[in-house]
């Protein structure tokens, strides 16, 4: 009876159209071919109605997917779950779950989350094992021509059986030769095992829709939908300057008869940094643009840069304006390499901050050095950034930030976002905000290491959240995972910022009246947020309510850590 109840609350939420991805996610998914175990881990929304926090969890067997959920029967349905149980969340809602199957059925399995609101999250795994595995292998790494991959893919149709974006794909242009295309992409290239062979064919069923898209609108919103898929949820060029004027320039990507995912990137990519670049109106935006594309711009010689005082930054910004239009990435290189190469001295630039970059802010330091926490309570006449009119065009819309905003931003500490826009109530991310308190306390040590599984050695962010963690600042949304590319809630940026403070020897006034919704605020994060109200760096919203759930803003985070740089301290 309590497999029947379970899968009649999740299924049905997926059959009424009710499948929503909120707050809650599958931020680890994979399958151990030898052992043949699956394993799930994520992080949910709790229902504060309820004392005991469960989550769902289902495993379909291959080839079904919600649309086809709705045409069975119940007899059906029942035999359509292949696997279902419930998981006690943790306080922070992190959850984590096995499952080792006695008979292994091939193929891909979609596997959905319900959290205890009824919000459904899906993503798909493939199940197979060492015999299947190798065989495949064989197939597909011997398949130098498209009509040997399209055979091994028809021999091996398991492999996208069932995948919900193949499926729609593949229904939306059912004259079409989806199969065909997604092969002729995929041959003549090497593949380590099944899973990446999956991944990797439905990367070129997307790219196979984008080539079809048969205008802007269509490709955008092939785009948002399956940005998944194609990894641009992380591509920060997509999420942080596409975005921001996608209609724009979304008409350059149509009719390109992209070859192949790796194509299509490189296209888009340099197509969005050269618009951004090209449509400046001043050089606040540039910082943006470097930091979006640091991990793309190979060749661009960022050790040096980050090495810049903010003036000589500012210098290598203004001429990479002065410079543009473009026609190619290598010519915004060769510019920006030159510039850094002989930026302009501080003496003969003109005072007012400089923009700071993507990387370290001026006043990081090399591991093991003592260093003060920057001077930004008063700063000099060089570093006032009110010298320099109109940095911000949007921040006259939070006054009481204002002096925060630009204070960071003259020290490198915080950019702007694009076009002279600081997006002042915009969310910030868990690792955004790490990056901002790391570089306002120069605490940046590059031997730092960290083993979070959603922090990759190479993305942007993993010196800074490796340095965060070396300081006990942070300890990640569990065991296993940081949480990056989650927006910070206010209690865990009080409690980031608490520790970064004590870390430097700051101290705290104690005593402060407790918010009227301080049952809300988490135990770990009530000392943090006591702490930093009774100090006045942290205030409460409308009827003495802190509001410890909400998504912190640009704004505020600017704020916090102005305040928190005025207690002093060093690292």
């Amino acid at each position: 009876m309590k497999k029947k109840i379970i899968i009649c609350a999740a299924v049905s939420a997926m059959m009424f159209g009710s499948v929503s991805f909120a707050a809650s996610t599958i931020d680890s998914l994979s399958y151990d071919v030898p052992s043949k175990t699956l394993r799930v881990s994520g992080i949910s929304e709790r229902n504060k109605s309820y004392d005991l926090n469960m989550v769902t969890i289902e495993v379909l067997r291959p080839g079904v997917t919600p649309e086809k959920l709705k045409e069975m029967d119940d007899f059906e349905k029942k035999n359509a779950v292949a696997f279902v149980s419930q998981v006690k969340m943790a306080e922070d809602g992190a959850y984590s779950f096995v499952y080792s199957p006695k008979s292994v059925i091939y193929g891909n399995h979609n596997i959905y989350v319900t959290d205890p609101n009824g919000e459904v999250i899906y993503k798909s795994v493939l199940f197979t094992d060492s015999e299947k595995n190798n065989e495949l292998l064989s197939d597909i790494n011997s398949a130098s021509t498209a009509e040997l991959a399209k055979a091994a893919l028809e021999k091996h149709s398991y492999l996208l059986d069932g995948v919900k974006s193949a499926d729609e794909i593949q229904e939306k242009y059912p004259d079409k030769d989806i199969i065909g295309s997604i092969a002729a992409m995929m041959a003549g290239k090497k593949y380590e095992d099944a899973q990446q062979v999956t991944e990797y064919a439905v990367k070129c069923a997307v790219i196979s829709a984008v080539n079809l898209a048969a205008d802007k609108e269509e490709f955008k919103s092939f785009l948002d939908k399956y940005k998944t898929e194609i990894g641009f949820d992380e591509n920060k060029i997509y999420t942080d300057l596409f975005l921001s004027f996608a209609d724009s320039i979304a008409d350059e990507f149509i009719n390109k008869n992209y070859k192949d995912p790796e194509a299509f990137e490189e296209n888009f990519n340099d197509s969005v940094i050269i618009a951004k670049f090209n449509n400046l109106k001043n050089y606040s935006g540039v910082p943006a643009i470097l930091d979006a594309g640091r991990a793309w711009l190979k060749g661009f010689d960022f050790d040096r840069y980050d090495k810049l005082t903010n003036t000589q930054k500012a210098s290598v910004q203004k001429e990479l304006i002065t410079r543009a239009p473009y026609t190619s990435v290598e010519e915004i290189n060769k510019v920006f390499n030159d510039s850094v190469k002989n930026p302009v001295s501080q003496n003969n630039t003109p005072g007012g901050g400089g923009g700071g970059g993507g990387g370290t802010s001026s006043s990081s330091s090399t591991s093991g050095a003592a260093i003060s926490a920057p001077n930004l309570t008063n700063p000099s006449k060089e570093d006032k950034p009110a010298q320099e009119k109109n940095i911000f065009d949007d921040i006259d819309s939070v006054p009481w930030a204002r002096e925060s905003i630009t204070a960071l931003y003259s020290k490198g500490i915080i950019n702007g976002m694009s076009d002279g826009k600081f997006e002042p109530n915009a969310p910030v991310t868990r690792e955004q905000f790490i990056k901002m308190i790391v570089c306002a306390y120069g605490l940046e040590n590059a031997d730092a290491k960290c083993s979070f599984e959603d922090v990759r050695a190479d993305s942007w962010y993993y010196g800074y959240i490796a340095s965060a963690c070396e300081k006990g600042i942070v300890n990640g949304i569990s065991d296993e995972l940081f949480g990056a590319g989650r927006n910070i809630t206010r209690e865990d940026m009080a409690v980031m910022a608490y520790r970064t403070a004590l870390s430097c020897g700051a101290s705290f006034k104690n005593g402060a009246e407790s918010f009227a919704d301080d049952e809300n605020i988490y135990d770990y994060a009530k000392d943090a947020v006591n702490a930093l109200k009774s100090e006045g760096i942290m205030s409460g919203k409308d009827n003495n309510l802190f509001a410890p759930k909400d998504y912190a803003t640009r704004a505020e985070a600017a704020k916090i850590i102005y305040g928190l740089i005025g207690l002093g301290g060093k690292s």
